[in-house]
């Protein structure tokens, strides 16, 4: 660690989001679902509780995941990390920060870290798929959730 530096200070992020990036969006916030998740979040009367049962209930599934339904919970869990982080990486992750006030607690952190770890687990999601063929294309992905996920770990 640097001297003077806190331990976020030092962490990186790897930019630019890029193709084929995570999944089949360049960033965690880019797709449809993200954006339609992410609104309904902050349209919650009690967003804390909203994003707290959210990332709960994505939590809970043990069935095999599809990308459309992870979009929402990766960009959720991402923007739980970019709080505790306090950077945005890009317009959208600014926006939404901006629009959904929340506190972390240890709960939200765990449960943003556990949707963020089951989305790089090989085997169970479609997720982690889209890139699993191309090893670059995968670097990249975990690449890029490495920085979220650092935030979360701690």
């Amino acid at each position: 660690m640097e001297e003077g530096k806190a331990w976020w200070e030092t962490v990186t992020p790897v930019l630019p989001w890029n193709a084929p990036g995570l999944g089949h969006y360049p960033g965690p916030f880019d797709s449809d679902e993200a954006s339609d998740d992410l609104a309904g979040i902050a349209e919650a009367t009690d967003v804390q509780a909203a994003l707290t049962a959210f990332l709960a209930d994505f939590g809970r599934t043990s069935d095999r995941i599809y990308s459309d339904d992870t979009d929402g919970p990766v960009a959720a869990a991402c923007l739980v990390a970019a709080r505790l982080s306090g950077r945005a990486l890009d317009e959208d992750a600014q926006r939404h920060l901006e629009e959904i006030l929340f506190s972390v607690t240890e709960d939200l952190r765990a449960l943003a870290a556990a949707a963020l770890d089951r989305v790089v687990r090989p085997g169970d999601n479609e997720y982690y798929e889209w890139c699993e063929d191309d090893p670059a294309a995968l670097a990249d992905w975990l690449g890029q959730l490495a920085w979220y996920r650092a935030f979360l770990s701690r």
